[in-house]
């Protein structure tokens, strides 16, 4: 009978430890998962905290994950048929932008016109560019233009930069040759080409 309870003790004694090896491998497991989660919730605080430190973000060539809200532009012209356009930051916020803008035309209607549109890398192909509040970046345009009784030219007096990846223009000012800033400016255009953004004007014209 002594032998028999000695059996029974060491059975009870192995089964206490199995136990205790299980929860302590189970409390292992649990907590293996805090880390995983702790590192997710990082980096949405992360994402979070990049996307709070810009107005506009804009990635790729034309693929913008915010808004612009807080850029102005000018559209100067240079020469007969070559512009210059500046995009200005107003915010107080950095703005990243990358790739080329594009111009809205509209007649004196206020209709938009579907001018033909190539853009080109002049001076330099596209690179991300973070323009600081009160800053402004650059970007050149040229056309061809044609006569107004040609029915392949669009006759335009007004014009919009919208920025990489943005879907609306942003406030323009159109200055002429002279550097005046005429109400109305009229372009005869056949087609036109687009260069990237740069964030200085070198040799920004070379077409």
């Amino acid at each position: 009978m002594r032998i028999r309870a000695i059996v029974v003790s060491v059975s009870m004694l192995g089964l206490a430890i199995g136990l205790t090896a299980c929860g302590a491998i189970s409390s292992q497991a649990g907590t293996g998962a805090g880390p995983s989660s702790v590192a997710k919730d990082q980096a949405a605080t992360n994402a979070t905290n990049a996307t709070d430190a810009t107005d506009a973000v804009v990635a790729g060539d034309d693929t913008a994950t915010g808004t612009a809200t807080s850029l102005t532009a000018e559209f100067s012209v240079q020469r007969t048929d070559v512009a210059l356009i500046t995009l200005t930051n107003n915010g107080n916020k950095p703005v990243t932008v990358q790739g080329w803008p594009e111009l809205s035309f509209t007649n004196a209607h206020g209709d938009a016109l579907t001018v033909p549109v190539e853009k080109v890398e002049v001076p330099a192909p596209a690179t991300a560019i973070t323009v600081p509040p009160g800053s402004s970046i650059f970007a050149p345009a040229t056309w061809t233009s044609g006569d107004k009784a040609d029915l392949d030219t669009f006759v335009a007096d007004g014009v919009a930069v919208v920025p990489p990846g943005a879907t609306t223009g942003v406030a323009t000012k159109v200055t002429a040759m002279d550097g005046s800033a005429p109400g109305y400016y009229e372009f005869r255009l056949k087609s036109v080409k687009i260069g990237t953004f740069q964030n200085s004007t070198h040799n920004i014209l070379s077409f």
